[in-house]
Formats: C-alpha cells, structure tokens, sequence
C-alpha cells in the first residue's frame, strides 16, 4: 500500500492543532468521494487483480525487449507515473517502456516505427546467427568447443558479430538500412587541458562548449545515468571496448546507431568529462587507451 506522510512534509506549514483538524475531516472527504460518479480509482483492487497483473508484467518482461504504451491524458500519466515511482534512479534493466502518444507528431510516429522496426531485425538476424552455429557446433566437435569458448564463456560483441557479417555478405546485411549510421560533422581527436584519476576511469578537464568526439567506432549500447558519472552514453566498439562518456549535457546519438571514429557525440556540462573502458565487465587501465 502506498501511504504519505502527511506530518512530515506540511510540518513547515502547518501547526499541531491545524494539521489535527484537517486530519479530522478525512472521513467526510472520503464518504464525498465515494458517492461521486468519478471514484474508481478510490476503490481497492481485489487479489485476483493484481495477481493478474503481476502475471501479464512477468510474460512481457520475459518475451519482450520493448512495451509501447498509446495512450494520452490519464491513459499515459497512470503509466508513466507508475513506472518513475517504482524504477528505480540508476537502474541497469534493459527492458525499454515508450510512450507513444503524447505526441501527434508524425516526424515521431516515423522514428518510432523505424525504430521498432530495427529491433525486431536486430532479434531475428541473432536468431539466425545462433541456429547457424548450433547446426555448425553439432556437425563437428571442433568447432563446437570454439563456439563454446567465444560465444557462451565470453560475452556476446554484437558489433563484432555485425563487423563479421558486413566483410562476408556485405550488402546482404538488412541492418544498414535501418541502423542509421551518424553523419560525421567534423573530424577531431580528444583534446584536453588536464585529467586526473575518477572511480574507475578518469577525469578530464575539457574547454568550454567542447565538443566531444567519438573515440572508437562502435554500436551505441546503452544512453542513461550511472552513479558518479551523471548522463552516460557507452559505446561498445570494434576492438572489444565499451567506451564509458560520463557527465554528458546533450548527445546527437541515439541507442544502438552505429557510429564512427571522430564523429561529434555531444557536450558536457561544466567543462567536464569522464571516460572509463570496460571489458568483459571488467574496468581497465584508462592510461592503456586515452590518447
């Protein structure tokens, strides 16, 4: 059940004998509510409900990557509201909840299609590679014991798998058409003024309105934040990095584009930027990879 509190937050307005009296009242705010045509939501949602409610969460989390909520006025607001009370601030849950009608845009209604559209090609072309290499790995113990080693042991490089697919079936891959590369703006290296030793990576003092170039390239795998590292956008790249920009202001990239070397991702607040370089889950040494 959810309760608030309402001593804590009004104490600052209101004295002892005032709160009691408005408390008071509560029954004949309730009654008044419960004889009104609109009190639906003042009514207790009986077990069964909420069983069932938990158990069509659980089946879509379980099957699917995305939910797509159309709905405007309270059909969105009782999501969305549900969803930032109980998510929790820095949350690594992959599961991804669009909000698709709160806009009559048709620019956006376009985007959300294509982009959904991408995911589904994105889940079947990965479908397609691991039956390849289950008919492969039962044809011959060799090369099951590779797959086994790289595929199941090690975590799984999309963008490896991708830069694969592009050198051998080249324009039979359907991922090009619909993963937008980032149209290089400029062609920059990182430049910095100063840098120092954060968390697991590091620190660099960056000039104003730095734009901040694209390190390696690589698939755009997850834009969020982290703690102590505010808004961060991680690349996974073609050399087995997961590139960490923390303390992001605002970035021109959108999850899973891929993205080039060089190319502008975005600007930082207070002249601030953080890196770190992760593999297999694990940070590395940031002075093996800055530049």
């Amino acid at each position: 059940m959810i309760k608030y509190d309402f001593k804590t937050y009004t104490r600052n307005y209101f004295t002892e004998e005032e709160y009691n009296e408005i408390l008071s009242k509560k029954v004949d705010i309730i009654n008044k509510l419960k004889n009104s045509n609109m009190n639906g939501w003042t009514k207790e949602i009986d077990a069964a409900t909420i069983s069932k409610i938990k158990e069509t969460a659980s089946f879509i989390k379980k099957n699917f990557d995305c939910l797509v909520v159309i709905g405007i006025g309270g059909s969105f607001l009782g999501s969305y509201a549900f969803d930032k009370m109980f998510r929790k601030y820095f949350d690594d849950d992959k599961f991804e909840i669009i909000y698709a009608g709160t806009t009559l845009s048709s620019k956006h209604l376009e985007e959300l299609i294509k982009y959904l559209r991408s995911l589904i090609l994105r889940c079947l072309t990965v479908v397609v590679i691991f039956l390849i290499l289950a008919i492969v790995s039962k044809s011959s113990t060799t090369y099951k014991d590779i797959i086994t080693k790289n595929i199941y042991e090690k975590n799984f490089s999309f963008v490896e798998i991708k830069k694969l697919y592009n050198k051998y079936l080249g324009g039979l891959d359907p991922l090009n058409k619909v993963i937008d590369k980032t149209t290089p703006v400029f062609s920059e290296k990182l430049e910095y003024l100063d840098s120092s030793l954060y968390h697991d990576g590091v620190k660099l003092e960056v000039s104003d309105n730095y734009l901040v170039p694209i390190l390696e390239e690589g698939m755009v795998i997850y834009i969020g934040n982290k703690e102590n590292y505010g808004t961060v956008v991680i690349i996974e790249g073609v050399n087995g990095i997961d590139t960490w920009y923390g303390n992001m202001s605002t970035t021109s990239v959108k999850l899973y584009d891929y993205v080039s070397a060089g190319t502008y991702l975005g600007t930082v607040k207070d002249n601030t930027l953080y890196l770190a370089y992760q593999k297999d889950g694990t940070f590395q040494n940031y002075q093996d990879y800055l530049k």
